[in-house]
């Protein structure tokens, strides 16, 4: 096994993700093999393991590096809108238009073959941690939301639930169809009208 010393290990572990990030979006992590993440490294396939668990675990990694963004993102579009329904929207359209965007994230939504072949290799302490990462500034969001009168009055863990299950309609667009985006539309102002607090 090669050894490299800490500047070396710095710019094959940038190379590696640089080139990870390409063929994860491009042909799927599936497809992508650990000779096409190390060769432009210029390491053999076997030295992958000294940079990375697995090749799962770099995806989730360069997957989690994307949520900050979107959710700055998020949040921003939230507060700028003034009704509780207009807010609610917001935070859904967003999401959704995030989710489109960001490239690995796309990919996912895409390419439901690749979301099996993650979730068949992941350890379950992982799927775990990945989907309490995911759900928690949500939750967090709706608690003070509920606290400033915008969400109804309902468990913060139900209502990110039923948040997030909209932006999973982007997983049944060939599904639905022609009406997709109708169906889309209707289901975000549907979805904010109802959660909405209309009491104050």
């Amino acid at each position: 096994m090669p050894r490299f010393n800490d500047r070396e290990k710095e710019a094959i572990r940038n190379k590696i993700i640089e080139t990870a990030m390409i063929c994860f979006t491009t042909a799927g992590i599936r497809k992508t093999s650990f000779e096409d993440l190390t060769r432009p490294a210029g390491i053999p396939k076997s030295s992958f393991y000294i940079f990375f668990e697995s090749k799962e675990a770099l995806y989730l990694e360069l997957l989690f590096a994307e949520v900050p963004k979107v959710w700055q993102r998020v949040q921003s579009a939230y507060e700028q809108a003034e009704t509780a329904a207009e807010k609610i929207e917001m935070l859904l359209r967003t999401s959704i238009e995030a989710v489109q965007e960001t490239p690995l994230s796309q990919r996912l939504m895409t390419h439901p073959e690749d979301l099996q072949y993650l979730t068949n290799r992941l350890r379950p302490e992982d799927l775990v941690r990945q989907e309490q990462e995911a759900r928690l500034p949500l939750i967090q969001l709706v608690t003070q939301g509920q606290e400033d009168s915008i969400f109804i009055d309902e468990k913060a863990e139900v209502i990110a639930g039923v948040l997030r299950s909209v932006t999973m309609l982007i997983l049944h667009k060939d599904d639905i169809g022609k009406e997709y985006p109708e169906v889309l539309e209707l289901t975000i102002k549907l979805i904010a009208k109802g959660l909405a607090n209309t009491k104050v």
